[in-house]
C-alpha cells in the first residue's frame, strides 16, 4: 500500500494503464539574428493551431456537459496569448541565438523551477498549466502527437508522472476507473477536472511509475490516498464491499442534503461552501449549502495579461451577489503572493516563503490593486448580501489600516454617486499573534473565519507540503484544539460570529469537537456538507461539549483520537467509517 494526496474521492478497481509519453524529438541548434522571423513566423503558426487545438477542446467540453469547466482552457488560452511569456521567449533567442523549440524548452523549465518552490498549493500546481500550453506548441513546431493516449482497455487506472488537463479531457470515460500521478495536489486543474467527472484521483505518489507495471489490479481510495497494488483477494472483496457501500451511502446522504444542521437538542450551525469559481455555485446548492463562506478572489490574478480592473471584480461579485440571494457571500480579499504574472520573476521569488510578501501585506505594497478590488466589493453590494474577509492579519494596525482602506473608499464611491451599503467585515484567524489576541481584535470586525490549514502549520511550526515534516501536520494537536476554542469562546464573549473555513471543516472525524466548542459556521467543499450535515443531526450538541470540555483537559493526541473514536462509535455504530486507519 502506498500513501498519496487524495484529490478525488471514490474507490476504484482495476488495472494499472501507464502513460509514458515520450518527450518530442526536440531539435536544439544555434541560428543567426537574420533568423529570429522566420521563427517568428513559425511561432505564429503553432500559436495559431493551438489556439484552435483548445477551441476544439472546449467544445468537447460542452458535448460532455462539463460546459462548466471551459474556464481551464479560457486559462490556457490566456497564457498562449500572454506577451510576458512570447517576450521571454523572444528575448532568449535573441540572447543566445537558439531556435525557437529551443528556447521554449528553456522557458519552460525556468517556470518549473520557480513554481516548484512556491510555498502556496494553488500557485504551485499552476505549473501543469503552463507545462501543458508549452509543450502544446513545442509539439505542433514538431509534428508530434505524443500526449495522446489513444484506446485504453476496460477498468484501466492510469497512472502518469502528471496528466494535462486537455489529456484528462480526451481520455475515454467508459474504460477509465481513475488515475494517480506523481505530481500535482487537490488545487490542479486536472484534479478540478476528476472531480467534475467524478473520477478518483490520488496525486503527489513520487515514483509510483517504477513501483507498478502495465495490466497489474490495483484499487485507490481518492478519499484517503491511499493505493495498493497487487491486492490480496481479502483485501479486494473488503474493498469491493466499501465501493458498493459507499455509493449507497452518497445516495442516501444526498436525500437528505435540505434538511437543516441541527443538532438533536436543537443546537444549529450553518454549513456552507468554499468555492473559487461562479461556476461552483449550482453544486453549492445541489449540496445543501445554507451560503458560501469563502469566495476565494485569487483566479481573477491567474494567468492574466494584466490586474483585474475595478469594473472586472464588480462584474464578477455582482453575479455571486444575484446568484446567492437572499444567502449570504464571504468575499476573501486577494490571500496570494507577487505570482501574478508569470513572467514576472522576480515578483515571483518574493512569494516562495509562504511567510513572505502576501496577501494583507501585498495588498498594502500594492494599494492601487487593493483599492479596486474593495471599489468592486462595495459596488456589487447592491442586495446586501456580501460580506468581506481579510486574510494573514496578524495585528491590530493590520486591521485598521485595511478598515482605514476600506472606509476612504466607501467615502470615494459615496462621493461619486454610487449607493453603497456597509458590510460586515471580518479577518481569517490563521497567524498564531492573531488567536492571541482575538480579544482586541474581536472589537474591530464583526466576525472571525478560523483557516485552520496555515493556523496549524504555523502554529506547529511544519510545512505541510514538506514531506519530510508533514507527519507532524496534526489538527488534534493539542494546541491547536486549545487555540481555536479560545478563539470561538473570545468572540463570542464580544458578541460576534466565528466560523472554520479550513480543511479540518469538511473533516467529518473532527465535526463533534468543533460543534462542541460552539462554532457558529463550518465551510468546506460542497461535496463534504451532507456527510458533515448527518453527523451534525446524529449528536447531542450538549454531549459534543462534554466531549470537548475533556478534550481540552487531554495533552495526549492517541488519547484524544480515543475520545472522538468513542464518542462516534456511541452516537452511531455506522460512524465506524469516519474513524481514520
Amino acid at each position: 500500500m502506498l500513501k498519496g494526496i487524495g484529490v478525488s474521492p471514490g474507490i476504484a478497481i482495476g488495472k494499472a494503464y501507464l502513460f509514458r509519453p515520450e518527450r518530442a524529438n526536440l531539435p536544439k541548434y544555434t541560428i543567426k539574428k537574420e533568423d529570429i522571423p522566420t521563427e517568428r513566423e513559425r511561432f505564429n503558426e503553432a500559436l495559431h493551431k493551438s489556439e484552435q487545438q483548445l477551441m476544439d477542446i472546449k467544445q468537447q467540453l460542452s458535448e460532455r456537459r462539463l460546459a462548466d469547466h471551459v474556464h481551464i482552457f479560457d486559462a490556457h488560452m490566456l497564457i498562449l496569448h500572454d506577451r510576458s511569456l512570447w517576450k521571454d521567449i523572444f528575448d532568449l533567442m535573441h540572447e543566445r541565438l537558439v531556435n525557437l523549440e529551443w528556447a521554449l524548452d528553456i522557458v519552460r523549465e525556468i517556470y518549473t523551477t520557480i513554481f516548484s518552490q512556491i510555498q502556496d498549493e494553488v500557485f504551485r500546481d499552476k505549473r501543469s498549466d503552463i507545462h501543458d500550453v508549452i509543450d502544446r506548441l513545442i509539439d505542433n513546431l514538431v509534428g508530434s502527437d505524443r500526449r495522446a493516449v489513444g484506446h485504453i482497455p476496460p477498468d484501466s487506472i492510469i497512472f502518469a508522472h502528471d496528466l494535462a488537463p486537455s489529456v484528462t479531457v480526451c481520455l475515454d470515460l467508459e474504460n477509465l476507473k481513475a488515475f494517480v500521478t506523481e505530481i500535482g495536489g487537490k488545487t490542479a486543474h486536472v484534479a478540478i477536472l476528476a472531480r467534475a467527472l467524478e473520477i478518483p484521483a490520488v496525486a503527489g505518489l513520487e515514483n509510483i511509475l517504477t513501483e507498478v507495471k502495465d495490466g497489474e489490479p490495483v484499487i485507490i481510495d481518492g478519499s484517503t490516498g491511499e493505493v495498493i497494488i497487487q491486492p490480496s483477494k481479502a483485501i479486494l472483496k473488503d474493498y469491493t464491499r466499501r465501493h458498493k457501500r459507499e455509493r449507497r451511502r452518497e445516495q442516501q446522504l444526498m436525500k437528505s442534503k435540505d434538511l437543516p444542521a441541527e443538532t438533536t437538542d436543537g443546537y444549529r450551525i450553518e454549513l456552507a461552501a468554499n468555492i473559487e469559481l461562479l461556476r461552483e455555485v449550482p453544486s453549492v446548492f445541489e449540496h445543501g449549502a445554507e451560503a458560501i463562506g469563502l469566495y476565494r478572489t485569487e483566479f481573477l490574478y491567474m494567468n492574466q495579461p494584466a490586474l483585474p480592473s475595478e469594473d472586472e471584480h464588480f462584474t464578477i461579485y455582482r453575479e455571486l451577489a444575484q446568484a446567492m440571494y437572499p444567502r449570504k457571500a464571504v468575499i476573501r480579499t486577494l490571500d496570494a503572493g507577487g505570482d501574478k504574472f508569470l513572467s514576472d520573476v522576480q515578483l515571483v521569488n518574493g512569494m516562495k516563503d509562504f511567510m513572505g510578501l502576501r496577501a494583507i501585506r501585498l495588498c498594502f505594497k500594492m494599494i492601487d490593486l487593493f483599492k479596486a478590488q474593495l471599489r468592486g466589493i462595495l459596488r456589487a453590494n447592491t442586495q446586501e448580501n456580501l460580506k468581506i474577509m481579510f486574510p494573514m492579519i496578524s495585528g491590530l494596525d493590520e486591521i485598521r489600516k485595511a478598515k482605514d482602506i476600506y472606509y476612504s473608499v466607501r467615502d470615494e464611491l459615496s462621493h461619486e454617486g454610487y449607493a453603497i451599503h456597509d458590510m460586515e467585515i471580518g479577518i481569517m484567524i490563521e497567524i498564531p499573534s492573531t488567536a492571541f489576541i482575538a480579544d482586541a481584535l474581536a472589537a474591530e470586525v464583526d466576525f472571525f473565519s478560523i483557516g485552520t490549514n496555515d493556523l496549524i502549520q504555523y502554529a506547529l511550526a511544519i510545512d505541510r507540503v514538506n514531506k519530510e515534516v508533514a507527519y507532524l501536520y496534526e489538527p488534534l494537536h493539542p494546541a491547536i484544539i486549545r487555540i481555536i476554542h479560545n478563539v470561538v469562546q473570545t468572540a463570542h464573549q464580544h458578541g460576534i460570529w466565528v466560523g472554520v473555513c479550513g480543511e479540518m471543516a469538511g473533516e467529518p472525524f473532527y465535526t463533534p469537537v468543533l460543534v462542541g466548542m460552539g462554532v457558529d459556521e463550518l465551510s468546506m467543499n460542497a461535496h463534504s456538507i451532507p456527510r458533515i450535515k448527518e453527523i451534525i443531526r446524529n449528536i447531542s450538541f450538549s454531549e459534543a461539549q462534554h466531549l470537548t470540555d475533556t478534550i481540552l483537559k487531554t495533552s495526549d493526541i492517541p488519547a484524544i483520537k480515543s475520545l472522538i473514536t468513542h464518542f462516534l462509535l456511541e452516537t452511531n455504530p455506522k460512524f465506524a467509517e469516519l474513524i481514520p486507519s
